[in-house]
């Protein structure tokens, strides 16, 4: 029986036993068996260490999920209809290739946790700024660690204050703390690095998160 099969199988016993919980980590899957969809009682899916490079659009199906493990795989993108997933508290998208995150990632009211550590982004959509309910962030091991300033980045194992970083981009975002035209930021440089001192952007490049590494912002003069 192939690592396809054995899903099925897997997913055919919850089915009939109307389980709630499904395990098909470690498989060496390389695509999810469309009769996931027919579990509409699942609320925790655990899909880590495959090698998975997308997930069908279908899986937004599954309205009771509540904690999706995709950490481990190889996936470049997520579902653009993601936020369907109006019950999920929790998601694990850690060490794939992610490089950027689909804006209806926002509409997950519920979120809780969320892991996007080690993965491909430099930039995060706006609409994640909308995750009120968001507690606990993994953002590290991206490139330019999505411009974070290192005492907001957290523990790699712990993680980080979900809403200290939110408010941090909000701030970025919705323009707080420029002076004049400019967001004066404070350049945090790593130890011994001889970087440090003041740097301004101009007012045009402050929505570019991209554009931000080990920085934060300057109190207003």
């Amino acid at each position: 029986m192939n690592p396809y099969e054995f899903a099925q199988q897997r997913i055919a016993e919850a089915a009939a036993s109307g389980a709630t919980e499904v395990d098909l980590s470690e498989l060496g899957l390389t695509a999810l068996p469309p009769e996931i969809v027919q579990l509409q009682a699942l609320q925790s899916l655990d899909l880590a260490g495959n090698e998975l490079t997308a997930l069908p659009a279908e899986i937004v199906q599954l309205q009771a999920l509540q904690s999706l493990d995709l950490a481990h795989n190889q996936l470049t993108a997520l579902p653009e209809k993601i936020g369907q997933l109006q019950a999920l508290q929790s998601l694990d998208l850690a060490e794939n290739r992610l490089t950027i995150l689909p804006k209806e990632i926002g509409d997950l009211q519920k979120l809780q946790t969320l892991d996007i550590s080690y993965n491909e982004l430099t930039t995060l959509p706006k609409e994640i700024a909308h995750l009120r309910e968001l507690q606990w962030m993994w953002p590290h091991g991206n490139p330019l660690t999505l411009g974070l300033p290192r005492q907001l980045l957290g523990d790699p194992l712990w993680g980080a204050d979900a809403q200290a970083i939110l408010d941090f981009y909000r701030a970025l975002w919705q323009g707080e703390g420029r002076a004049l035209g400019e967001a004066r930021l404070l350049v945090v440089g790593q130890p011994n690095d001889g970087v440090s001192g003041t740097a301004c952007l101009p007012k045009s490049t402050v929505g570019d998160v991209s554009l931000l590494t080990n920085r934060q912002r300057c109190p207003t003069a």
